[in-house]
């Protein structure tokens, strides 16, 4: 639990520090444990709304082929 947000993210990524909310989630900065690198995960609010939905699959799709040093790069998606 983060900052009022339960973060099922399992034996593979450590939590460090709380990074931010806005309007569609929480993120948390942690470490890989398996590829030893620091990652962000974010965890999505419950999406009641179409447009949300939609506004949400946009940037999953923008962040699988944007590339660029001032950006993170989309690395695993979990659905629970």
């Amino acid at each position: 639990m983060i900052k009022g947000t339960e973060f099922n993210i399992g034996a593979r990524y450590t939590p460090k520090k709380y990074l931010g909310a806005g309007t569609f989630g929480c993120v948390i900065q942690a470490y890989d444990n398996l590829t030893r690198r620091p990652v962000a995960i974010k965890k999505l609010h419950k999406i009641e709304d179409l447009m949300d939905g939609k506004r949400i699959l946009r940037e999953i799709r923008l962040m699988r082929v944007l590339s660029h040093e001032n950006l993170c790069e989309l690395l695993d998606i979990c659905y629970h």
